[in-house]
């Protein structure tokens, strides 16, 4: 990876985690009203866990950004950051998302 590469790569890397971060918290808040309907995530749903276990996806698409920056195909190159992009952007979906929720009838508003 060349030196810029490795810059974008850091900042595609904590702007994902911050994502997940994100997505975490506010699904965290969406649970006192409303369930966890992934199965994955269900277990962890109501329980401090649920932040590391949602650093896990990122973690993958870091090491899968890195293969692919090295990658000997130059297409392959050319797109390495794409996958932590496209999990930042679908963490950053998921937490507004969550932020977004009809309130439950009955509840006071924040």
């Amino acid at each position: 990876m060349s030196a810029a590469q490795r810059r974008v790569w850091y900042l595609l890397v904590g702007a994902q985690h911050g994502a997940a971060l994100l997505d975490a918290r506010t699904t965290r808040d969406a649970l006192h009203h409303y369930q966890e309907l992934d199965p994955l995530l269900r277990p962890f749903a109501r329980s401090a866990a649920l932040y590391p276990v949602m650093q896990i996806a990122p973690l993958g698409f870091d090491w899968l950004a890195r293969r692919l920056a090295t990658n000997h195909y130059r297409w392959v190159r050319d797109i390495w950051w794409l996958p932590q992009a496209a999990a930042t952007a679908g963490f950053i979906w998921a937490g507004v998302h969550n932020l977004n929720l009809p309130p439950v009838p009955g509840t006071p508003s924040p």
